[in-house]
């Protein structure tokens, strides 16, 4: 039995070795693209792992498609996010103004009291917004100098795989829709994505098998996807990866495939290389605990399936409309992305109201932000984070203008 069903047993030790020495590592695009979500140590973490792997890299032609397909507006994304965080610090500065203006009004407390709230809180608020500024302005320009990609390029020199032959992409299309419609995992889970998106996944896994089979290699494939049509869940704890491909490797290449998450892949490559150290340093720690939170955030993200958008208005200085999206699974919160068409003369003021939404939808807080003059985010969540928001049909309303206004950059209004 042991012999027949090999791919179902936990590799030795003795096999993890040989794998980690002798074979093949590859990673999906997401993995190289958080790269340049993460913070500088958390990214050395990972490209330390990648330079000290004792095999062979070696990466996809679809992984390598998909990352220079999503590298400018990842990068342009995480650059944003530095203009989130002031839209939050904004948005406490706001807040903070109301809660110290009621404090003031209860009469059995000492006027002071709300004057050294508000002084105390607003020194803080000060002290982060400028500790936030300064890390943007150290933040490389990746558009103009990018040493993610110079260094990426020396990692796989020469280690890029092709494209599949025109003659067999037919065929491999039909084959990689009837695996969604029969559920067969990787990927199925994407069969909501636009044009050929669908079938990334199985590309990706398609090549990666035929590299391990022509190379005849064990194969290591590190992928950011947190999905259940790449890991098995029971009780809503991962388990590993689905038995189906653990099988499906093993039947078509004769070699095991181990499949580790991005974090359990730096961890154990830095225990291989410092098997002497009884001690993790506490920056591995960090790293790990940042990779675990992206990963969290995606797979949220990857519940919400956008639906429609329909324009009312759209001019270079007002544009409104409707998104309406579908929530696959409860959550404690999700956001949703708007396009801005055409672009507008400046980064836009915001309106949104939720129109319509499931039943028993409990207390929610809405906001919505913008630093570019062609997208915008909404980003809902649950009041109480122990209350999750139900599955269904989410409706929201947008108004985006350029005009002068009093009103906030960020106007929320829950219908």
């Amino acid at each position: 039995m042991n012999e027949k069903f090999k791919w179902y047993f936990p590799a030795t030790a003795e096999e993890l070795d040989k794998i980690w020495n002798q074979g093949a590592l590859t990673v999906d695009a997401n993995v190289l693209l958080d790269l340049y979500r993460f913070h500088e140590d958390t990214r050395n973490a990972i490209l330390d792992s990648l330079q000290t792997f004792k095999g062979k890299r070696w990466l996809s032609y679809q992984a390598a498609t998909e990352f220079f397909r999503h590298r400018t507006s990842v990068i342009a994304s995480a650059k944003n996010t530095f203009k989130e965080a002031i839209d939050e610090i904004q948005d406490l500065k706001k807040k903070l103004s109301g809660t110290t203006d009621r404090i003031k009004g209860i009469r059995s407390l000492p006027r002071h009291l709300s004057e050294q709230l508000r002084a105390e809180v607003e020194t803080t608020l000060a002290r982060a917004e400028e500790g936030i500024r300064e890390v943007e302005k150290r933040h490389p320009d990746y558009l103009k100098n990018d040493e993610i990609l110079k260094e990426l390029l020396v990692l796989f020199a020469g280690a890029v795989g092709d494209d599949f032959p025109d003659s067999e992409k037919s065929d491999l299309e039909k084959q990689g829709n009837s695996r969604i419609s029969k559920k067969i995992p990787p990927g199925y889970l994407d069969a909501n994505k636009e044009g050929s998106r669908p079938l990334g996944d199985f590309y990706l896994w398609r090549q990666v098998l035929a590299h391990s089979k022509s190379a005849n290699l064990p194969m290591i494939l590190v992928t950011s996807d947190d999905k259940e049509d790449w890991w098995e869940r029971i009780s809503n704890r991962t388990i590993g990866p689905r038995q189906e491909l653990l099988e499906e490797a093993w039947r078509l290449t004769g070699h095991r495939i181990l499949i580790y998450k991005t974090d359990k892949f730096v961890e154990y490559a830095q225990q291989r290389s410092t098997k002497n150290s009884s001690q993790r340093p506490t920056d591995l720690n960090q790293a790990l605990e940042e990779i675990r939170e992206v990963i969290r955030t995606r797979s949220e993200l990857s519940t919400v399936t956008f639906k429609e958008q329909f324009s009312k208005e759209n001019t270079t200085t007002k544009n409104s409309g409707f998104i309406r999206i579908d929530l696959g699974r409860p959550t404690n919160h999700f956001t949703i992305s708007g396009r801005l068409e055409p672009r507008m003369e400046s980064a836009p003021g915001l309106i949104v109201r939720m129109r319509n939404h499931p039943e028993s939808l409990p207390s929610v807080r809405l906001h919505a932000n913008t630093g570019t003059t062609f997208d915008f985010n909404i980003h809902i969540a649950s009041s109480d984070s122990q209350v999750l928001l139900p599955s269904g049909t989410y409706e929201f309303e947008y108004e985006a203008f350029c005009t002068p206004s009093t009103l906030d950059s960020s106007t929320l209004e829950t219908l």
